[in-house]
């Protein structure tokens, strides 16, 4: 402070101008002089700040490449100054101040190439420069013969050795140091080569103002205020002082600030009266929720007397404590060791549940026991709670039985008509044929006997000609008698068709219908490479499982009649869930079908293998059954290469 009261006298008493003094800056190196932020800042703009306070005048800063800089110094008598680095020795036609800060100028290239010695290895080299630098104006008079590449700025000097374009830039230190930090393949190639320093120059002709220049810098050493200035700027932390983004985030700071105690003091009365009206409210909800919590325990008794008055078995379990509550209804079947499933395996509830818990999903159960049936139903109620209900569902069974029974009768019908169908009719055939040979034989006995009056040793099919006409009246007869035999069969046969009755669903899984289908098709799979790609563990739907097995079968056998004729057959039965669809698919790599083949396919009594025994009817009955299931049948087929027959029904909502 005392260094800068001294300067503060010593300016007072230098000569007094008062107009405007233009700085011109061509640097962008801290901390010297750069700009950021669109604020000029740096220890020359202080300088020039200090010697524009000392004659009483302004400072108009104006940035401009150095070559323009000089440019306008040597052109321009005005009282125009800028800091610039120069040989002791002057190369710059300028007038100068005394030497500011001493600096140096030393060789740079890229890292892995050689180290320079002297200015003298230069000379094969292309050389970078600065434009209107003292080094370009050192090296031209000094090496004429030198091959200098001349750039606006050392940036653009740097960034042309990046690319191979010279081989080596010669610039002043302070801003190669800073360069060096952006530009990490660039290392310094050599000692010193050129020493400097900084001047503050203006016109050679503005004598006066190159006067007031040279007292002004001597009285800063005199007062020792260069020192002050060199520890402001160039001590370590303080080469990148930024007074004006200090002061723009200060300010920015400073509002966010009161931004947020604004905000804080609006959200404090906001809570305030919120919790006025909390306090208000919570009485009343006090009041209300004893009120509820009557009624609550008022409905609790009448639901638990509900679920005990039910006729079904009810349990609440937790997989470490067991049954923790139960309506007492059925506690048997829980202990029973006795029970199966419909299939007749051994089935046990403690093991259920403790399955479900280990994949908490709806499960529906139908068991047997002692003659009954009866349903177990899975639930989850809460977290590690399962509600466990066993209802009698004996009577629905024997219904469902029944409609099975009938579904199968009705199949049957339908088969046994399209037989009759084929039958009747050849057998009308023989039966009026045998009745046309039964007249021809009446006709040819006068034939016979009066060829066996001539010739007594005459013979008819080896036999005496009145044998061999009993015999053919014998056959004929027997022919008759079997010909009827089979029309009664026919019309048995008929009557097995009859109206469809409804059909019971029940929730069945497309794994037991598929392992079905195959254990009963496993004569003809045998035969074919089978592969199953099921995704699902667990594929439900509502529908009849016996005709879903028809389906299945169908398919299997058609697909099987398919490849016969090719020499690796694959079969391919797939099932599988999109979204709320659940689907199967069969497909073959056989003989495939045509669009015309496709579009009749589902016609009863169609069919391309009638000379091989087929009937036409099990793709109308499929037809028939998916259409029961309300299933969507999607067809794809190409001749030679296969087919695949795929059907998709709703999902089950368990």
């Amino acid at each position: 402070m005392k260094r800068f009261s001294l300067l503060l006298v010593v300016l007072a008493l230098l000569p007094w101008q008062s107009d405007a003094i233009t700085l011109y800056v061509h640097s962008n190196t801290p901390p010297f002089e750069w700009q950021e932020n669109g604020h000029e800042q740096g220890f020359n703009l202080e300088v020039a700040g200090l010697l524009s306070d000392s004659l009483g005048a302004s400072v108009a800063v104006e940035r401009l490449p150095l070559y323009s800089v000089i440019e306008r110094l040597t052109q321009d008598p005005s009282s125009a100054m800028a800091f610039i680095a120069d040989t002791p020795i002057a190369q710059l036609d300028l007038a100068r101040s005394m030497p500011l800060l001493p600096t140096y100028a030393s060789a740079y290239n890229l890292v892995g190439a050689m180290q320079i010695e002297r200015i003298e290895q230069l000379l094969p080299m292309r050389i970078g420069v600065k434009r209107g630098s003292f080094i370009e104006h050192y090296l031209k008079t000094t090496y004429p013969t030198m091959t200098l590449f001349s750039y606006t700025s050392n940036e653009i000097a740097f960034a042309a050795l990046s690319k191979n374009d010279i081989d080596v830039v010669v610039s002043e230190f302070y801003c190669s140091w800073r360069l060096l930090k952006l530009n990490s393949h660039i290392k310094t190639a050599s000692p010193p080569l050129l020493n400097a320093n900084f001047y503050l120059m203006s016109h050679r002709k503005n004598v006066e103002f190159a006067a007031q220049i040279d007292q002004f810098t001597a009285s800063l050493y005199r007062t020792g205020a260069t020192d002050a200035l060199v520890m402001k700027w160039m001590a370590f932390g303080k080469e990148r002082l930024d007074l004006g983004s200090i002061k723009q985030r200060t300010f920015v700071a400073a509002i966010v600030v009161s931004a947020l105690s604004l905000i804080g003091l609006m959200l404090t009365l906001i809570v305030s009266y919120k919790l006025y009206r909390k306090g208000k409210q919570l009485q009343i909800e006090l009041d209300t929720r004893k009120r509820a919590e009557a009624k609550v325990n008022e409905v609790s008794r009448l639901f638990q007397s509900v679920l005990d008055d039910l006729p079904h078995g009810i349990a609440v379990w937790h997989p470490n404590e067991g049954e923790i509550w139960s309506n007492g209804k059925l506690s048997h079947l829980y202990q029973s060791c006795t029970l199966t499933d419909m299939e007749g395996l051994s089935f046990d509830i403690h093991q259920q549940i403790q399955r479900f818990f280990e994949r908490p999903q709806k499960q529906f159960h139908e068991i047997k026991y002692q003659g009954e049936y009866w349903q177990l139903q899975l639930h989850s109620v809460a977290e590690e709670r399962v509600l466990v209900m066993l209802e009698e569902m004996t009577e629905r069974v024997a219904l469902r039985i029944e409609a099975d029974m009938t579904s199968r009768l009705i199949a049957l019908g339908e088969i046994s008509a399209g037989i009759a169908h084929e039958i009747n009719n050849p057998l009308g055939l023989i039966s009026q044929s045998i009745r046309h040979l039964q007249h021809y034989v009446v006709d040819t006995v006068p034939v016979v006997e009066e060829m066996a009056h001539k010739d007594p040793n005459w013979q008819l099919l080896g036999l005496a000609p009145q044998e061999a006409v009993d015999e053919v009246e014998y056959q004929c007869e027997a022919i008759v008698q079997a010909v009827q035999h089979m029309s009664r069969i026919v019309q048995d046969l008929k009557s097995l068709s009859r109206p469809k009755a409804a059909v019971n669903f029940d929730l069945v899984t497309l794994h037991s219908v598929i392992d079905s289908a195959l254990r009963m098709t496993a004569n003809k799979t045998k035969r074919v490479e089978l592969i199953r790609s099921i995704d699902e563990p667990s594929l439900y739907l509502l529908g009849d499982e016996v005709q879903l097995q028809l389906i299945v079968i169908n398919f299997i056998q058609n697909a099987c009649h398919a490849v016969a004729q090719v020499s690796s057959p694959k079969l391919v039965i797939s099932a599988g869930k999109t979204d709320d669809k659940i689907w199967f698919s069969v497909t073959d790599n056989g003989c495939g079908m045509d669009a015309s083949v496709i579009k009749r396919m589902k016609e009863p009594f169609f069919t391309t293998r009638r000379a091989a025994g087929g009937t036409g009817i099990g793709l109308a009955i499929c037809d028939r059954i998916i259409q029961e299931h309300r299933g969507q049948w999607v067809v794809e087929s190409r001749l030679d290469k296969g087919t695949q027959m795929r059907v998709i029904f709703d999902e089950a909502i368990l």
